[in-house]
């Protein structure tokens, strides 16, 4: 079992991210949420626009998202996540 957000448990594994850091990070590199994609894409790292739309909507996504986001823009996944700590209860779950 996976936690989610505010650290309650889910089965699907999908976490909450800072939306206001992720369109932050977006932004600063000058990225549209398509060209986002396109870029993760072209990186080797799969983040359909869909899954940027929903993350920046404030809807949970996936973990593996996520990660995928966090290296994306080279960031620790701590630094997205709304609840760092459930880093540390994932890992111990």
């Amino acid at each position: 079992m996976l936690y989610g957000e505010n650290g309650m448990k889910t089965m699907d594994g999908r976490v909450a991210l800072d939306v206001t850091r992720l369109k932050d990070l977006r932004m600063r590199l000058g990225l549209s949420q398509e060209k986002a994609a396109e870029q993760c894409i072209s990186k080797g790292i799969y983040v359909s626009i869909s899954s940027i739309k929903r993350a920046e909507l404030g809807m949970n996504v996936l973990y593996r998202t996520a990660n995928n986001l966090a290296l994306f823009y080279q960031i620790d996944i701590k630094d997205i996540l709304i609840d760092p700590q459930l880093i540390e209860q994932r890992h111990s779950a």
